[in-house]
């Protein structure tokens, strides 16, 4: 086993603020093992590929490379408020594996904003954007209502946004 990165990006009610704010972690990886996506979750997976990798021709071979993307309470003592994380393993600076967790929330919208959001940090490699940008990668959530008006640009921004992957 090598000692990989872990990369956390925390979307709080938000997600996180800023790359300073993002800690690094050396952990041992196990081996790689694929758990399956709930449902739920493989609809909004689905529709990004759809989005992203259909109508904007975009590379998404990173998300072969998700062990897992799961419901759960990603929020800490420290961070209360977060309501997804995207961790990344890195070997020699390349893209290894990657986990999503998110807080199942009772807005459908918001959950896909929320999936959205953390698929942009791990299969497109995307940062926050700055917090006074009302965009998907932005590091703070806006209203269901707002997302709703907007989602064709803010999907439209989000996968023509150039990352690190």
């Amino acid at each position: 086993m090598t000692i990989k990165h872990i990369i956390p990006l925390l979307l709080l009610s938000s997600c996180g603020s800023s790359p300073s704010d993002w800690m690094t972690i050396h952990v041992t990886m196990a081996p790689f093992k694929r758990k399956p996506v709930t449902p739920t979750l493989q609809l909004l997976v689905d529709e990004f590929i759809v989005e992203c990798g259909e109508n904007y021709a975009r590379d998404l071979s990173s998300l072969r490379k998700m062990e897992s993307i799961e419901y759960g309470d990603p929020s800490t003592k420290e961070s209360p408020f977060v309501v997804g994380m995207c961790m990344q393993w890195y070997s020699q600076g390349t893209f290894r594996k990657g986990n999503i967790v998110v807080k199942k929330l009772y807005d459908p919208m918001l959950n896909k904003a929320i999936m959205f959001h953390e698929l942009g940090h791990c299969v497109l490699g995307l940062s926050h954007v700055e917090q006074s940008d009302k965009e998907i990668m932005s590091p703070f959530m806006m209203s269901s209502s707002y997302y709703e008006k907007n989602w064709t640009s803010l999907v439209r921004n989000l996968c023509l946004s150039v990352g690190k992957n």
